[in-house]
This record gives structure tokens, sequence and C-alpha cells, in this order.
């Protein structure tokens, strides 16, 4: 389940995401662009999540990343790295969020780099 909905601001499907149950026989995901804490991210665990795939709030909020693999664990956090062609940028990327719309003047291949080193697999 990916709820690209969330964008702008308000995850608008986070509370449905126990009625939809997870099934512990098959790997599930939850994706949310606008993950903002470590409670928004448990919850979603809670609820049978395997893990969980940030994009917008990281691209300005690193710290979060770092919380949320060590607390949660490397496997069951990812990024979602949104970017668009910009030859400005030395991996001709640039870093976008908010569903793509907005660009965040980084390099999307430096952010990815950065995403592993704050403990991300």
């Amino acid at each position: 389940m990916l709820d690209i909905a969330a964008n702008p601001g308000k995850p608008k499907n986070k509370d449905r995401v126990g009625e939809k149950g997870f099934s512990p026989d098959r790997h599930s995901a939850y994706g949310g662009r606008r993950y903002r804490n470590l409670e928004d991210i448990e919850m979603v665990l809670g609820a049978g999540a395997d893990r969980v795939s940030m994009n917008s709030a990281v691209g300005k909020e690193s710290s979060l990343i770092k919380e949320a693999a060590h607390k949660f664990g490397s496997d069951r956090i990812t990024v979602a790295i949104d970017a668009r062609r910009n030859h400005a940028m030395a991996s001709g990327f640039e870093l976008v969020v908010a569903g793509g719309t907005k660009p965040v003047s980084k390099d999307a291949v430096v952010w990815a780099r950065e995403c592993e080193q704050l403990g991300l697999a």
C-alpha cells in the first residue's frame, strides 16, 4: 500500500492502515510521504507493515531517517527518492519533494549516499 494521497501535508489514509490488514504470510509495505515523527512510523509498523517508505519529510528532515533506522531497524525504513533531470547537479538529477513538484537544490545521488550514511541499508 502506498499512500501517495498523503501529499501535501496530511496523511489521509494513515487511520485506515489497520483496516487494510497486513498479511503475515506475504511482504507488505506502507509508504506515505509525510511521516513527521517516530510515532507516525510506529503506528504503521504496529499495524503490521513490514517497512515504511518516506519521501517529502525526510528531504528536509534527515534526522528522522537516522532516528527511525536506529529505533526500528534499517531493514524496515526506506526512502523513496524522486528526482528530475537537472544538468546543474553533478549526477544530472535533482531531488524533488511534494509529489515531484518542489525541487530542493540537492543532488539526488548525493542524497541517496547521505541516506545510506544515516543508517539505511
